[in-house]
């Protein structure tokens, strides 16, 4: 089987590994995720809403303030996603206004 195997809804085991249902984020998401990569996941595949795992990691991030355990868990997975695909991802969820800002683009 392919590592960038796709379920119903386009979505790659990383993309899952990147926005945990229902424990939330756990320092053993972080693993799976470096083990996805250095296994060959390819970061570019997009949903079927046209999300990346990285999108999915910075929506979970979003989950959480920046104080949290789990927030940091959300950065530490957003900055391997950075290093496997040489973007910079920049993400700023506002809590008070529940307004999303996001920045994305290549540093190569």
């Amino acid at each position: 089987a392919s590592i960038n195997v796709q379920d119903k809804h386009q979505q790659t085991p990383l993309m899952k590994a990147c926005y945990p249902l229902w424990f939330g984020m756990q320092p053993r998401h972080v693993d799976t995720v470096r083990c996805l990569l250095t296994h060959g996941a390819d970061t570019d595949l997009t949903d079927d809403k046209g999300r990346t795992a990285a999108d999915h990691a910075k929506q979970t991030q979003g989950r959480y303030s920046e104080d949290d355990d789990q927030h940091k868990l959300c950065t530490q997975m957003i900055q391997l996603l950075q290093q496997h695909t040489g973007k910079y991802i920049f993400s700023f969820f506002c809590f008070r206004s529940f307004v999303w800002c996001e920045i994305e683009y290549l540093v190569r």
